[in-house]
């Protein structure tokens, strides 16, 4: 719609916005705050923060995942142009807004590998929109990406249902559909079970911790919470804005937008519902937040993305030196 190359939603703004996440990622790292203790939560093999990688070697990967989800993002809208605008403020909102907690920036963690998760989706997911001749390879796919994702923290198990349902509002799902995506979530485990890689002794059913049965954060916790909450309270804002302007959009833009909701309103329902791991949520919706700031710059005429970008921005750096602060303060 518009090419805005003189405010903050570019590609330089972007290159700020990956220059913010590394260096408050690094100062993390070097404070030495651990993520959140986890336990184990895969059905079958342990979470990304128990595997034998040295710490450079897991914070390496873990800033890799993250930076590529949202370089991902921006090929996403090149190709697909879900978001009718030139504008990347939506990349930028994920890698600024994900500084905010920096347990989640010291290693790999299931959060970063749910995020890289939900992208790749998309990109299966709406590369069949439209099409003449649906395939359902790509559905395959989506439900062998969360069966994987599943055998480290099973939260990935409900996105297999979720983006199932995506793909019926595309009207991607066929007949076919339903037994490909049955395929894509049972084969990872007929493969390590039946290889002998997991004995079938190590399938686990893991218990969610639901909110009201949770017992009071730590003071330690307490701006993992902030965090949490406020990002997905100014991304539920600016989706009930985005669907005043979304009632004139193209058919196109609808369809994509609300394949978009089903997995947001997922991370949120499960950040509350699965209490004990609501941080495996936070940079998905880190993701989902961001789309919706990209929604409303390109929707409202105002150049939005100033405010936007400063707002998460500030507010990230705030939270990430008032959490590493208070875990050196902790530490003594």
């Amino acid at each position: 719609m518009r090419n805005r190359t003189s405010d903050m939603g570019g590609n330089g703004t972007l290159l700020l916005a990956g220059c913010m996440f590394v260096a408050l990622a690094l100062l993390a790292f070097l404070q030495g705050p651990l993520p959140p203790a986890t336990a184990q939560t895969g059905i079958c093999l342990p979470p990304p923060q128990q595997w034998p990688l040295t710490p450079w070697g897991s914070f390496l990967l873990n800033g890799m995942a993250v930076i590529l989800s949202a370089l991902l993002c921006v090929t996403l809208n090149r190709r697909f142009n879900f978001i009718p605008d030139t504008s990347v403020i939506f990349a930028t909102v994920l890698l600024v807004s994900a500084c905010a907690v920096p347990a989640l920036l010291t290693r790999l963690n299931s959060s970063s590998l749910l995020l890289l998760a939900n992208v790749l989706s998309l990109q299966l997911l709406f590369g069949q929109y439209d099409r003449s001749k649906v395939s359902v390879t790509p559905i395959f796919l989506i439900g062998t990406i969360f069966s994987i994702g599943s055998m480290f923290h099973y939260s990935f198990l409900f996105f297999i249902v979720i983006y199932g349902c995506a793909a019926a509002v595309l009207k991607t799902f066929g007949l076919r559909g339903f037994p490909a995506l049955l395929l894509g979530m049972v084969a990872p485990y007929w493969i390590v079970l039946g290889l002998g890689i997991v004995p079938l002794s190590a399938l686990r059913v893991p218990v969610a911790g639901v909110i009201w049965q949770a017992s009071l954060p730590g003071s330690e916790m307490i701006w993992v919470i902030a965090a949490t909450a406020l990002t997905a309270f100014a991304g539920l804002m600016m989706a009930l804005r985005n669907a005043v302007s979304m009632r004139t959009a193209p058919t196109a833009i609808r369809a994509f937008n609300t394949a978009l909701t089903l997995p947001a309103l997922c991370c949120l329902l499960l950040s509350l519902i699965d209490w004990e791991n609501f941080t495996v949520y936070f940079l998905s919706i880190c993701l989902f937040t961001g789309f919706e700031a990209g929604y409303l710059n390109a929707f409202e005429r105002k150049k939005y993305n100033t405010v936007i970008f400063w707002c998460f921005a500030l507010f990230a750096i705030f939270v990430n030196l008032t959490s590493i602060y208070q875990w050196i303060d902790l530490s003594r």
